[in-house]
């Protein structure tokens, strides 16, 4: 005798699933934020190294760097809803522009790709942003 499980049940648990994918997401997307952006803020060579072959002037990675950790900030700890979108379309304009710029002087494949991976986390954590706040839209977590 087979027992299946209810319809319901087996929403709820994908349902969940989904949940901790984008919870994951936002995980990583945060430890992304705040990594990147100390190693703008602190400059180290390796780092000056792809800034210039960028084509960025030097001070850039500092201002990069200090928007990224305030969009970290922003994005880890209760704050107005407004604020998180803001934070969230700076996320994915750092990831476009980076990838952009690296398509600009013809890096390798990786490269190039890389950030636009990464804009898959800011995808999941937005989708698991919005889901979270859709029942109250004036407030966020």
């Amino acid at each position: 005798m087979s027992v299946s499980a209810s319809p319901t049940i087996t929403a709820q648990s994908d349902r969940r699933f989904i949940r901790r994918v984008f919870a994951v997401g936002t995980v990583l997307l945060l430890a992304q934020m705040a990594f990147s952006g100390v190693l703008l803020v602190v400059r180290p060579n390796p780092v000056m190294i792809v800034v210039r072959h960028l084509g960025y002037p030097d001070y850039f990675p500092l201002a990069l760097g200090v928007a990224k950790l305030l969009g970290f900030l922003v994005l880890a700890l209760p704050a107005p809803r407004r604020l998180k979108e803001w934070a969230y379309a700076g996320a994915t304009f750092d990831l476009l522009a980076a990838a952009v710029s690296h398509f600009a002087v013809h890096d390798a494949l990786s490269d190039r790709l890389g950030p636009l991976v990464m804009l898959l986390l800011v995808a999941a954590s937005y989708a698991n942003f919005v889901e979270h706040t859709a029942d109250n839209p004036g407030r966020s977590r």
